[in-house]
């Protein structure tokens, strides 16, 4: 995604956390507070609406206006915390599949892959075909 001049009441992606909230405000020095509502808070949680501050290096534009206004279809798949990888043939740690791909696409030197990994044939074009190559 292209990250476009934000303003208050668009919908953004916090890429840390992969979700979707609502710029709620823009602080002095440029610091942005974002809401968004996690699910996963335990039952009884008096508000499931968060706000976190960060700066415009750590979201991305999603959308002109509030995160009502996009249809639930368009909001992109928040990937699980343990996906199954097509190189090693197991499920592993999300923070594993990041790592991988980052090898793969050669931020990383290729010096830490996990065993068996490059040994696969084809393991770069397998990961680079794989549905979470993309997870952030």
């Amino acid at each position: 995604m292209v990250n476009e001049l934000i303003e208050e009441l668009d919908t953004v992606r916090i890429i840390a956390l992969n979700v979707i909230g609502t710029v709620v405000d823009i602080g002095s020095g440029g610091i942005y507070t974002v809401e968004f509502v996690d699910d996963d808070l335990p039952i009884g949680a008096h508000d499931k609406h968060i706000l976190y501050h960060c700066r415009s290096d750590e979201i991305e534009f999603y959308h002109k206006g509030p995160v009502l206004a996009v249809e639930s279809s368009k909001l992109p798949e928040i990937p699980p915390k343990r996906v199954e990888c097509p190189v090693l043939k197991v499920e592993i740690d999300d923070i594993d599949c990041i790592e991988n791909r980052e090898i793969v696409d050669g931020n990383h030197g290729g010096r830490f892959f996990p065993d068996g990994f490059d040994k696969t044939d084809g393991f770069e074009s397998i990961c680079k075909g794989c549905r979470w190559h993309v997870y952030n």
